[in-house]
């Protein structure tokens, strides 16, 4: 059985999400649209399923949540619904955000990048002189995906709520990791995906405040309220459901978040106790329990992360060089670079993400003793042999 400490990439999904949708798969006439009874009791699912995901996000309404299939999907629809509510006007976003967000602000027009510390840190002012010239929208990831680090973005909402700037959070990784308020938090949309905080695949949601512009990516049906057209995907949206209450209970628990942060400070101990010159990327002080990002001392070895990743995957440890939609990709990670990290210590960094006891693809602490041990063994394996 593999070791997976990648589960910032994804999740497996629990067994109360796959109990909850077993009945779904197969029944027949459940299309929530129809006006016989099995539509009728389709359509109460997808109700339910609704109030759960809004009860994670703080929304004070269930109409407020929007089903997509994924995150990036979310993340499209609230670009989509600025631009044209705001045509013209740039974008603002920072230089870490995932790649779902720089693509949508790149196609939307003009991007305004404000930049980010050696922490991982938001530039504060930047980003409010930014919002003072009335752009279109701003757009900033609550939680990274590589380094775990927490941004601190009650100030940023309520001064685009003060100047009338849409805002648009990224809260993909943030159920399960952290409270998501999304009142404290001023935002007019906020993205989730139902795969990274153990629901099934194929399921989003974007939480749309009232009086938000929105406008559909799919013309077709009345689904969704007008927001989305096609049939909503029942089993997924009553999974996301499912997740979603345990999640929200996950994130609210001081003890589940500090039995999971053990065990990823165990986990960097081991390592940087055996791996000289391994350093931790990101803000120890504000970010997930779950995450850290080491980069390795490789330098001069014309060795990088792909070697790394290479070795422990023959070893059975799942673990990533930064986001998983940028894994094909040889550059290292535009987010560690955006940190001022060093090209090539950047291209030499590995994110491991654990998941909380209780879950499918949790780690005891022996498997995270075991997994350090092999991250160790084939650190020293490959300088050797680069030395050599």
């Amino acid at each position: 059985m593999p070791l997976h400490f990648d589960c910032n990439a994804t999740t497996a999904a629990s067994d109360p999400v796959i109990q909850a949708m077993l009945p779904w798969l197969g029944r027949p006439g459940a299309n929530p649209s129809a006006a016989h009874e099995a539509g009728r009791e389709a359509a109460r699912a997808v109700r339910l399923g609704r109030e759960a995901v809004a009860a994670l996000v703080g929304a004070r309404t269930p109409s407020s949540i929007v089903f997509t299939s994924c995150g990036s999907e979310s993340t499209s629809l609230a670009f989509h619904s600025a631009a044209a509510a705001t045509p013209g006007r740039p974008t603002v976003i920072s230089t870490a955000e995932h790649s779902a967000t720089r693509k949508c602000a790149e196609r939307a027009g003009a991007v305004v990048e404000v930049a980010v510390d050696r922490t991982g840190a938001l530039d504060q002012d930047a980003v409010m002189a930014a919002i003072a010239e009335g752009p279109a929208m701003v757009s900033l990831i609550l939680l990274n995906n590589e380094t775990g680090v927490i941004s601190d973005l009650g100030a940023i909402g309520a001064a685009c709520q003060e100047r009338g700037v849409l805002f648009h959070v990224d809260a993909v990784q943030a159920p399960g990791k952290m409270v998501i308020d999304v009142e404290q938090l001023g935002c007019d949309y906020l993205g989730l995906s139902a795969h990274k905080f153990h629901g099934p695949r194929g399921i989003g949601a974007l939480y749309v405040r009232e009086g938000a512009p929105i406008t559909p990516l799919l013309a077709g049906g009345p689904q969704e309220d007008g927001r989305r057209a096609g049939t909503e995907n029942v089993p997924g949206i009553v999974g996301m459901g499912a997740a979603a209450e345990r999640a929200a209970a996950l994130a609210a628990s001081e003890e589940a978040q500090a039995e999971i942060a053990s065990r990823r400070d165990l986990l960097e101990r081991l390592v940087l106790e055996s791996c000289p010159g391994t350093v931790v990327h990101g803000d120890p002080a504000h970010r997930a329990s779950n995450t850290t990002n080491l980069g390795f001392d490789l330098a001069g070895t014309g060795l990088d992360a792909a070697a790394l990743l290479g070795v422990l995957n023959a070893q059975g440890v799942e673990v990533s060089a930064g986001s998983a939609c940028n894994a094909t990709q040889a550059a290292p990670s535009p987010v560690l670079l955006a940190m001022g990290v060093d090209a090539d210590l950047a291209a030499s960094s590995l994110r491991f993400s654990l998941a909380h006891q209780g879950t499918p693809d949790s780690s005891t602490q022996d498997d995270v003793e075991r997994g350090a041990a092999a991250v160790c063994e084939a650190y020293a394996t490959l300088t050797m042999l680069a030395a050599d």
